[in-house]
This record gives C-alpha cells, sequence and structure tokens, in this order.
C-alpha cells in the first residue's frame, strides 16, 4: 500500500491525572516547523513514495504549532493584544506550557537580562548548586518573579531542556532567532538557560541555542538568557511500555518505537536485539525506515529531530537512553528526518551519549531508529486531532466527538470505526464528528476516520474501552477486618482512644475475584476445574492468575522450579540457574507454548503483583489466599519475576505461609504461578507537591515527604529534623493527629499500601530519595497487625524491600491520605464516571459506592464544596450534574442527611475547553499506558482525554 494513505495514525493520548493544574502536562512534542524538502544539498520538490529522499520532516506533519496570548490570571488575549493590552504570557496550546514573555524595559523581564546558572536544592541540582550571586542568577531571577505573583500566579520555574526546545522552530535559518516571534518578541538569538543539569558533569547545565537551534551544556558559571515558565509538564518521557514484539510506546508522545537500531533484528526468544547497529548516511536511514515491516507494521519511518530528542533521558549518559526499552543503543549520533535550516546539505542528529542535539553533513554514516504511529500522509490530509472522552464501557454506547481538520460536510461523511467496528454517526462537518461508540472488547483501540471519496485517517490506540469493574495498578485491601491492641483483639476504638487508625478501619478496594474458561470467558462462582475453570481474575487489580491442579501436568501444584530469565534487560545481570524444564523461563515457556486459555502472554509476576494476592486476616499456616478462587495454593514459598537490586544473584519471592516477601538465591526451588494482563508496574509517576506531600498517580496516594520527626522547610523543599522511631500505638496516634499541606485526615498506611512505596530497582533504601528525601533504610510501620500473633504488626524494610512483622516496638513512620476513610460499613465510593468536565459545570456525572442510603435519605454532594445538583441517588449510585468550578482537581464528597459523609481526594478534574491540549503525564509515568476511566476502590485517580492538538 503506498505510504500516503498509511492505516496508522499518530496517538496523542492525554493522561489527566487528577491533580492541581500546575503539575498537568503536555508531553507531545510540536511540530517542528519544516514544511520543505530537500536533496543532499538543495530544496526539492517533496518526492512520492518510492523515490529518493521520501519520508522526509516536511511529509509528516506533526501536532500544529499553536499559541495563545494571555493576560494576567490567564485571560485569553486576541492575537493582535500587545503590551500595552496586558500581555504577559503566551500558552502553548500543544504542550500546555505557559511562557514568560520578554520585554524591553529594564525589568525583571528585559529581554537583556542574562545570569549565571543556580540551584541551591540538592534534590534537583544534579549535586552541584552553580553559580550563585546576588540577583544575578536564575534561581534569583524566579525567585523574583514568584514574589511579585507575576500574572497572578507563584509557581513560576525555569523550563526543562525538552521544554525549553519544543519551541525552538526548524524552518527559521541562523541568525535566528528560531522561534516564532509573533508570540515571543524580543527574543535574542543567543543561548537560554534550561533547569537541566548535565548528568556526566554536573558543574554544567543545558542550555538551548535560539541563533542555530543546538541544544548542548555548559558551565553553570556562563551567563546566559532566560525565560520562565509554568503549568505544563517538566518532566520528559511517559512510560515506555516494552510490547513484547521488538517495539516500545512511549505513552506522553504515543509513539512506537523500534527497539534495536537499524541493522539489528528482535529476537523474540531472548526479547532483544541480534546483530550489529549499522551506521548510514541520511538518504539511506529514510529508505531503510519507509522499508522497514516489523510487528506487523509497514508505516514506519525516521522520526524528526523533536521526536528523535523526546527519547533522550537526560538523567542517563553513555548512553543517554532507557536501555532496558532500547537495548544496545549506541552512545553515538542517531539521524532524525529533518535538515538543517542553515545549511540544506546537513541533517539534525541527537547524540545519545549526553543527549547533545546538532547538525552535520548528510553524507555522513550515523546510526537510526525508526518509529511509526504519527499521523501520516501529506499535509492537507485528513487529520484527527482530538477525541473526547478517551474511554468508555465495554458496551459502547459512549457519545464521543471526533475533532480535526478536513473531514468534509455532513454530506461528504463517511464513517467512524473503532478498530474497525462502525459508530453511529450524529453529526459531522468538516472540523468535528459526534458519534455513539460501538462495543468492543476492553482494552486500547485504533480510531478510523473514513469520508466518502477514500479519504482517511487514522489514530492508533485514541481510545479505551473499560470494564466499569476493575482498575490497574489499585492495592487491594488488605482483607484485615477486626481491631486490636499490643496483644490482643479489641472493639474497633472510636477517633481519639488508643489504637485508632489501624487496617480494619480504613476499607481498601473490596478483593473480588471472577473465575475464567478459555478465551476469558467469566464463569459462574460455582466453576470447578471440570467446567473448564482455567484462570481467576483479580477484578481490583486486573491481573488474570493461571490455576493451579493436581493431575501431573505442567500446572501442578506441586511443580518447583529454580529461577530463570536469559534476558539480561530484565533479570538484573544474573541469568539465575536455568535448567532443562526445570525454571521459571521453561515453566513460562511451555504455557505460552501451549496458548494455555487461548493466551501466549503469560509471564511470572513482579513482586507486588504475587504480594497482592496474600489475604492479612488469614492466620499461618496459610495458604494466606482466597481458596475459593485459588485452590491448590502450597503453605511456601512462590517465586516472583524481580531480581534482588543489591544482590543480583537473588530474585523476591513471597511466602504464603504467613505472607512474608523475601528475596533468595535464584538456586533456590520454590513454586510458581503465572500470570498475564493486568500491570506489571509498581509505583506510577511520584508528583511532588511542593508542600510536604508526594502524590503516587498509580494508587492514588497521597504521602508525607518526611518521615515522622522531621519537619517539611518550604524554602528547600527538604526535610528538618531527625527521623524518629516510636512503637506501633504511637505510630497510629501520631499519624491521625498530623496536619500537614492543609489536610488533616493523614493515617498510618496498611501493609499494602506502604509496599507500594518500594522501588525494588533501588537498595539502601529501596525508594525514590528525590521524593522521599532522608529516608532511613529501615524498618517502617504498617497499621496492620500480624493475623499468626497479635502480638505482632507488619512492616516493611525500605533496607530492601523486605515485608515481615515484628512486635510492635519502635520502627519509623510515614503517613498517607486520601484512602477511605472511618469504619467497615460507612460510606464508601468506588467510582466516578466520567471524572472530568469543563469549569462551566452541568456534566452528568455517576457516582458508584456503598452505603449512600436510599432517595428518601439522601444528603448531598459536593465538589470542593459547591454543591451539585442531584438527579437521582440511590443506595449504590448518585447521578448529579456538577457545578461550575475553576479549572484543576477537586476533591468529591457525599454526605448523608444523618450526618454520614465520605470524601474522594482528587476525583475530578474541572478543565477549561481550550486546554484539552494538555498531557496528564507526569514525570515520566513509569510503566504501562494508564488508560483508565473507570478505577474501582478507594481513590479514583486517572483519567484519560484525547487532546484537541494532532499531526
Amino acid at each position: 500500500m503506498m505510504k500516503t494513505r498509511l492505516k496508522h495514525l499518530f496517538t496523542f493520548l492525554i493522561l489527566f491525572v487528577l491533580l492541581p493544574a500546575s503539575h498537568l502536562a503536555a508531553a507531545p512534542a510540536p511540530d517542528t516547523g519544516q514544511t520543505k524538502c530537500y536533496d543532499n544539498d538543495v530544496e526539492i520538490t517533496c518526492p512520492q513514495p518510492g523515490e529518493p529522499f521520501y519520508g522526509q520532516d516536511a511529509q509528516y506533519a506533526g501536532p500544529a504549532r499553536s499559541y495563545t496570548k494571555l493576560g494576567a490570571y490567564d485571560v485569553e488575549l486576541p492575537d493582535t493584544a500587545t503590551y500595552a493590552d496586558g500581555w504577559l504570557a503566551t500558552r502553548d496550546n500543544v504542550t500546555g506550557l505557559i511562557w514568560e514573555m520578554k520585554t524591553d524595559d529594564n525589568t525583571i523581564h528585559d529581554k537583556d537580562n542574562k545570569y549565571t546558572w543556580c540551584d541551591t536544592n540538592p534534590a534537583t541540582n544534579g549535586g552541584y548548586a552553580g553559580t550563585c550571586g546576588n540577583g544575578t542568577d536564575t534561581e534569583d531571577f524566579i525567585n523574583v518573579i514568584n514574589g511579585g505573583n507575576f500574572g497572578g500566579h507563584d509557581d513560576w520555574r525555569l523550563p526543562s531542556v525538552k521544554e525549553l526546545s519544543s519551541l525552538l522552530n526548524a524552518s527559521i535559518p541562523m541568525p535566528g532567532p528560531t522561534i516564532d516571534t509573533s508570540y515571543f518578541p524580543d527574543t535574542v538569538s543567543s543561548d537560554y538557560w534550561s533547569s537541566t543539569t548535565s548528568v556526566n558533569y554536573t558543574y554544567n547545565a543545558w542550555r538551548v541555542h535560539f541563533t542555530s537551534g543546538y541544544v548542548a551544556s555548559l558551565n553553570k558559571s556562563n551567563s546566559y538568557y532566560a525565560r520562565a515558565v509554568r503549568a505544563g509538564q517538566a518532566g520528559a518521557l511517559g512510560d515506555l511500555v516494552i510490547n513484547g514484539d521488538g517495539t516500545v510506546t512511549d505513552t506522553a508522545t504515543g509513539l512506537m518505537w523500534q527497539q534495536c537500531s537499524l541493522g539489528q533484528t528482535w529476537n523474540p526468544a531472548t526479547q532483544g536485539c541480534d546483530g550489529t547497529a549499522t551506521p548510514v548516511d541520511w538518504q539511506d536511514a529514510l529508505e531503510q525506515s519507509e522499508n522497514l515491516n516489523m510487528a506487523g507494521y509497514s508505516d514506519w519511518r525516521l522520526p524528526n529531530r523533536n521526536e528523535l530528542q523526546s527519547l533522550v533521558d537526560y538523567s542517563r549518559y553513555s548512553p543517554s537512553i532507557d536501555t532496558t526499552s532500547f537495548p544496545g543503543t549506541k552512545p553515538s549520533y542517531y539521524w532524525s528526518s529533518t535538515t538543517s535550516a542553515n545549511y540544506t546539505n546537513y541533517a539534525w542528529y541527537v547524540h545519545f551519549n549526553y543527549g547533545h542535539v546538532g547538525y552535520d553533513y548528510k553524507s555522513f554514516s550515523y546510526y537510526a531508529r525508526a518509529v511509526r504511529a504519527g499521523q501520516s500522509g501529506a499535509l492537507g490530509d485528513l487529520v484527527i486531532s482530538g477525541l473526547t472522552p478517551a474511554s468508555g464501557p465495554v458496551t459502547g454506547g459512549t457519545t464521543v466527538t471526533v475533532t480535526g481538520e478536513n473531514f468534509g460536510s455532513e454530506q461528504g461523511a463517511g464513517f467512524v470505526t473503532f478498530d474497525g467496528v462502525e459508530a453511529t454517526i450524529t453529526s459531522w462537518n468538516d472540523t468535528e464528528i459526534v458519534c455513539v461508540t460501538p462495543s468492543r472488547p476492553a482494552g486500547a483501540v485504533e480510531l478510523a476516520v473514513t469520508r466518502n471519496d477514500g479519504a482517511f485517517a487514522i489514530r492508533a490506540a485514541s481510545f479505551t474501552f473499560f470494564l466499569p469493574g476493575y482498575g490497574f495498578n489499585q492495592r487491594p485491601d488488605t482483607g484485615q477486618t477486626k481491631c486490636y491492641d499490643n496483644s490482643v483483639e479489641i472493639t474497633c476504638p472510636q477517633p481519639g482512644e488508643p489504637f485508632y487508625g489501624q487496617d480494619a478501619q480504613y476499607a481498601g478496594p473490596a478483593r473480588s475475584y471472577t473465575k475464567l474458561g478459555y478465551g476469558d470467558v467469566e464463569l459462574p462462582d460455582t466453576a470447578t476445574y471440570a467446567d473448564g475453570w482455567l484462570a481467576t481474575r483479580d477484578n481490583v487489580t486486573g491481573l488474570i492468575w493461571e490455576m493451579k491442579s493436581d493431575d501431573g501436568s505442567i500446572h501442578d501444584k506441586d511443580n518447583k522450579y529454580t529461577w530463570c530469565d536469559t534476558n539480561p534487560a530484565t533479570n538484573g545481570g544474573d541469568p539465575g540457574i536455568c535448567g532443562n524444564g526445570t525454571d521459571t523461563e521453561d515453566f513460562i515457556n511451555a504455557i505460552n507454548d501451549g496458548n494455555f486459555g487461548g493466551h501466549d502472554d503469560w509471564r511470572l509476576p513482579t513482586v507486588e503483583e504475587l504480594s497482592a494476592l496474600v489475604n492479612s486476616s488469614i492466620p499461618d499456616p496459610g495458604p494466606v489466599v482466597a481458596l475459593a478462587y485459588f485452590p491448590g495454593t502450597v503453605s511456601s514459598g512462590y517465586w516472583s519475576s524481580t531480581s534482588g537490586a543489591y544482590n543480583t544473584y537473588n530474585a523476591w519471592y513471597v511466602s504464603f505461609l504467613k505472607g512474608n516477601v523475601y528475596n533468595g538465591n535464584k538456586s533456590y526451588s520454590y513454586y510458581v504461578r503465572a500470570v498475564r494482563a493486568g500491570e506489571a508496574g509498581s509505583l506510577g509517576d511520584l508528583v511532588t507537591n511542593g508542600d510536604g506531600t508526594v502524590t503516587d498517580t498509580a494508587t492514588g496516594l497521597m504521602w508525607q515527604q518526611c518521615s515522622l520527626g522531621q519537619t517539611w522547610n518550604p524554602a528547600t523543599q527538604g526535610c528538618d529534623g531527625t527521623a524518629i522511631s516510636v512503637n506501633w500505638q504511637d505510630a497510629l496516634e501520631q499519624s491521625e493527629n498530623l496536619t500537614l499541606a492543609g489536610y488533616s485526615d493523614w493515617r498510618l498506611p496498611n501493609r499494602n499500601e506502604l509496599q507500594s512505596l518500594v522501588d525494588y530497582s533501588r537498595s539502601y533504601p529501596s525508594i525514590d530519595t528525590t521524593s522521599f528525601p532522608g529516608t532511613k533504610p529501615s524498618n517502617y510501620w504498617s497499621s496492620t497487625t500480624y493475623a499468626g500473633s497479635t502480638y505482632y504488626a507488619w512492616y516493611v524494610s525500605f533496607h530492601y524491600g523486605y515485608v515481615n512483622y515484628d512486635i510492635k516496638f519502635s520502627f519509623y513512620v510515614r503517613a498517607v491520605r486520601a484512602g477511605q476513610g472511618g469504619a467497615l460499613g460507612d460510606l464508601v465510593i468506588s467510582g466516578l464516571t466520567p471524572a472530568s468536565g469543563p469549569v462551566t459545570g452541568g456534566t452528568t456525572v455517576t457516582v458508584t459506592g456503598q452505603n449512600f442510603g436510599s432517595e428518601q435519605g439522601a444528603g448531598f454532594v459536593t465538589f470542593d464544596g459547591v454543591e451539585a445538583t442531584i438527579t437521582s441517588w440511590n443506595n449504590t449510585e448518585i447521578v448529579c450534574v456538577t457545578p461550575s468550578r475553576p479549572a484543576g482537581a477537586v476533591e468529591l464528597a457525599v454526605t448523608r442527611d444523618d450526618g454520614g459523609s465520605v470524601t474522594m481526594a482528587s476525583a475530578f478534574t474541572f478543565f477549561d475547553p481550550v486546554d484539552m491540549d494538555f498531557d496528564g503525564d507526569v514525570d515520566g509515568l513509569d510503566a504501562v499506558l494508564y488508560i483508565q476511566a473507570l478505577q474501582e476502590g478507594t481513590d479514583l485517580t486517572l483519567v484519560d482525554f484525547a487532546g484537541s492538538f494532532g499531526r
């Protein structure tokens, strides 16, 4: 098929993380601005498919650059506005970033002001503060404009190197400035500082050169220009999702990348790259990318400069890329498809030793990596730029609005399909289509728009159908329903009484399982092996677990294996003890080769996935698991896929005798249970809120950054004082009495919640120390009592990540909030659909939960204290119409007439429709696509919307 009509277009998934608007992000790389085509020397007529030099930058339109002038408090101004009209800032409508305007008036905003680089925060300065002065450095500059509440805001900051690079326009030659001066007047054709320290040489920081477009690092003592930014997202990569077929998807940009470099081939058996990467000249890089056929796709191409730079991880070097996702990447030059506007015999490259962006002769030989899923075809073709909302139930029936260009008139309408299944169109015009989704299986699907004349556009994975019953990456309730003092069971205490705030008094996402047959067909709870019961789905985590048998087959409960993983990208550096049918890799390969249950994507679970099966209400000798859904479980150790970080000869396992999480030598023989679907990750994005709290976007929990005993210092954005260890009763009490960041509903986390903070890729401490500075590599209390001996409580050791129990003596403590509060039987909010709406209000939402009371007993529903209009109310569901609110995340509260109430933190986000092109990937979301419109459980924290930008 000719590639002017490619069938896979660019994905721009907007992950609206329900956090304050200042944290909303825009990760997609805007179009470079290049609209002309070139050969190795001069401008040419853009070639056709199969002709030399086809597939360069100008032939694949990226998200069109779009800017809006803003006045104070982000009031939108017309394009004709000037400084005299109050023009203070410019919003980039692709990235969502809001940029300070420079002036020529000798104020702090004057275009001629230059600064040395300075950042006194050890958490962000790379270990070297730079050259700090007295009003002459970048930190002084940012402090002054925040102190003056410039534009009505005090959250201005220095941009990251990727944010600053997003302003470059590759169509503008030297001497520049290489930026749209209609929206960024008074930009100097020179260097501007970013906030990003060079990881290999911390005396340097990255800067962007607006004369030529170069991106390089230089000594922090140099004096360069600075432009402040706010809103949007300071992060870089989204989640790099390894698809298992030689491709990686970046959830922030929506781009799908070739894992290997050109010249290498993907080996599905080893999940790695065979052969040697081959350097080629620019023309060959274009041609080989266009001709690549891999993983069932034939629409590969050479990435443009902005797309290629999006892969750089500036926290790494040699190479400056995630080598787990991109094994064997050369710390060298990689070609982009973008020609230099300065010298048309040069093309832009990205150097993956450190992340430098420059250009060189097209005749030189550099490496290349192909990309796909951008909007295809020439400029002027159909473009899908947005989809609202971006999720719907599997039954279909959701009304969605597709926005874009060149759709044609109502009379020229064709059809809209989701993975080839046609939707019902209710209206169609040149820029907007309203349709009703068909019914589809759960998961992400491709959206296609086709005109009657045969023209079409596709956006990969632009819509997600979800099951309204389960969510990914939630931590299920521990199962504990009883309360204890330091030794025995007690009546659950009231607030203010000793031992209040323990596990049983805060109900988490209720455990729920479904029996499955072949092809994931749901079976009744009464089903047995004889009825075809093969697997069990955990309806909280979404994970599907293999059932064990007692028949001598590969699934027999008594089979034991040594730990083995021959993939260097995942084995931690040691493959373990591999045998011949006697190791974990052999086991997984055997059930996949047999297409067990109709699937070949079974795998060994991560340690956190396996831990989620533990039921803390069951005493030893166990097994500590729901035997009704997991019969044949042995009260012993089960291997996880997680290798030890501090000792790679070890791997993590979970003991179902008591529920302990340990690591042991890979030569040991333990039991195994395979898993598929769901989420293999652990932490979501840890969003530092700047007020002493951190939000985990995967679980929705908000955490205290410091340990108890320390105090948050807003000036240094760090922890003062010394963490203290306390006994279990004091840990409960001090957590309950904590007031921090304006919240007074803190509590001691349960075992599952506390383990969710462990980063098993680190040790000593096994936690993200940027988000949680000063964490002790030691034991931290959970609120969960050990069922085997009630003198003990569970703890998590942040030395390596052990989960164990001990006498309720003295350990460290970190408080949490935003879980369901109150005793069992109280009101519970378990879902909200949809979870976003416009600032004007008027969105009809359905709140699901328990114990709401009857229609007659109804009270009210509020969004940040502003009451909604209720249209119906029963014991498990409330339908209401949202009030008008400012943009941003809000807390949802349900209150009955009898005074019973429950609050769900950051459950709903009001958005300004003009900001729908913001991407909610926060700090580089770390695991799989979080495209979850409804999350069952204590916290609803993630909602996807497709934005109104396109290629």
